[in-house]
């Protein structure tokens, strides 16, 4: 489920313009789930950032979570890198 929302907020983010959730949720769900191992790192990703801050606020806020954060963004873009050439050349 938290891979799910990720996907939608990264699909969210490389959208040009406005852009509908509901259509979104299907795709972002079978990409998720076909590529499960990229979605697995993704969560341990999270997690290490998430424990990061809980542990030592002010390093994992200020030093830690940055990359960390690129590590999942990136990962979660290349599993639905599908979806974003699809809309992509569906827009054109």
């Amino acid at each position: 489920m938290v891979t799910v929302a990720f996907a939608l907020l990264v699909l969210l983010a490389e959208a040009p313009g406005p852009v509908r959730l509901r259509p979104l949720v299907l795709p972002c769900v079978y990409l998720v789930v076909r590529r499960w191992y990229l979605s697995a790192l993704t969560v341990a990703v999270l997690g290490l950032a998430v424990a990061a801050v809980l542990l030592k606020p002010v390093a994992g806020v200020f030093l830690a979570c940055s990359p960390l954060l690129y590590v999942a963004w990136a990962t979660t873009r290349f599993a639905v890198a599908p979806a974003l050439q699809q809309r992509v050349l569906r827009e054109s």
